[in-house]
């Protein structure tokens, strides 16, 4: 803009010695200098503005734009000659944008929400546009002013699915506490009522072994649900801590095996230990109590979900490192359900009538157990064809063959 007022003073120079425009020079000169102050200062305030600010004509020509239009367009300094504001927009967008400047024009100030595409690449932006009409140098022009807003609707959709994963974290608990009352309740009264059969003086031997049986079993479910609910507390907390110590990996897993033969016997299950043939006396060093206790949850839901074939629990190694698994021809897992069986409160089937117990904390402790392990784990299942666990751990879990056996504490 700077150059016109330039052309100006040019021509008025140009008048020459006539005594009219000697007179008027200087107060012309003061004019012009005024205007060029008022016109740095409309460059500076314009070129300040954070958003994109295009001044162009109806048709859509730009007469001019702003330095952040230009850099985020990725435009040189220098406005194209000839450059209209439907360049910068996605093709799909062009109608949309005309319709929404000429209502502004006719009078209709509003809003709309656009997708530009800067000159040097495809992805677009999302820009809120307003529009108003204005004078340019005795023209009618629309000012189009374009904000960025992906950052605005990144926190939006932050907002929503924290909303939502509040509420669904909600309902979650709402049917833990449901459900844990339910599990609690059961082995209570099984405890409360067989202890009070036991003061009947009449009662035989045989009845009295069998209740007696009935109270240690549901202490041995109510102590379970209570080390759940320890545990997970622990975990939200932060406050398990790992030790790392030596052992002899194949006898924990026959230690294992033998530890979970009885809860199969007399059904039409069996379980089953698969280790590489070439294992050796393979010693693993990471936290043993954390590896059993991995294990422990998946064979016990392996149990409780398999009640004809094959369990099949043990590892092998990858390249990676060893990989570990819990193999059943169980139930199986809905495909639903897959994504979400490790949250936390989470179960398969959450109502209080289901058929199988539990506490619902089993997948969520052994997850966080194995990502304590620095590992990674992962379910492959299909509704009424089985599960299979997967977790593997890093490669130097695995670090020698032991020349003397290792003992359990």
């Amino acid at each position: 803009m700077a150059e016109h007022w330039e052309t100006y003073r040019q021509k008025i120079i140009g008048l020459g010695e006539d005594s009219f425009a000697k007179s008027y020079y200087p107060e012309l000169q003061e004019k012009i200098r005024s205007l060029q102050e008022l016109n740095r200062n409309f460059e500076i305030v314009f070129n300040s503005v954070q958003d994109l600010v295009f001044i162009h004509e109806p048709d859509g020509r730009v007469v001019i734009m702003n330095d952040m239009a230009k850099q985020t367009l990725r435009l040189d300094q220098r406005v194209p000659q000839e450059q209209n504001l439907l360049d910068f927009l996605r093709a799909d967008h062009h109608e949309k944008a005309t319709r929404d400047w000429m209502e502004a024009l006719g009078g209709t100030s509003n809003k709309s929400h656009w997708i530009v595409r800067p000159m040097d690449r495809d992805e677009g932006i999302q820009v809120e546009a307003t529009f108003s009409e204005a004078n340019w140098s005795g023209r009618r022009v629309v000012v189009t002013v374009l904000r960025d807003i992906r950052k605005q609707l990144e926190y939006e959709d932050e907002l929503i699915r924290a909303k939502q994963k509040a509420e669904e974290n909600d309902r979650l608990k709402t049917a833990f506490i449901a459900n844990i009352s339910h599990e609690i309740r059961t082995p209570m009264n099984g405890i409360m009522g067989f202890a009070q059969l036991l003061s009947n003086p009449d009662l035989g031997r045989e009845e009295i072994t069998e209740y007696i049986q009935i109270i240690q079993q549901s202490g041995k479910r109510l102590l379970g649900i209570i080390n759940d609910l320890i545990d997970i507390s622990r975990i939200e907390a932060g406050e398990v801590e790992l030790k790392p110590t030596d052992f002899r990996l194949r006898g924990e897993m026959e230690f294992l095996l033998h530890f979970f033969e009885p809860m199969v016997a007399g059904r039409d299950v069996r379980l089953n230990l698969s280790l590489p043939a070439d294992m050796g006396e393979a010693v693993a060093r990471t936290d043993r109590e954390k590896l059993v206790g991995i294990f422990t949850n998946l064979l016990n839901n392996a149990i409780k979900f398999t009640d004809v074939g094959d369990i099949t629990f043990g590892f092998d190694m990858k390249e990676g490192g060893p990989h570990f698994f819990v193999r059943d021809t169980g139930i199986g897992i809905p495909g639903d359900s897959l994504k979400r069986i490790f949250n936390r409160f989470e179960q398969v089937d959450n109502r209080t009538s289901r058929i199988h117990e539990g506490s619902g904390l089993g997948l969520s402790i052994v997850k966080a157990y194995v990502e304590l392990l620095h590992g990674t784990i992962w379910v492959e299942s299909k509704l009424g064809s089985g599960s299979c666990f997967h977790f593997s751990l890093p490669s130097h879990v695995i670090v020698q063959n032991a020349t003397t056996p290792f003992q359990r504490e």
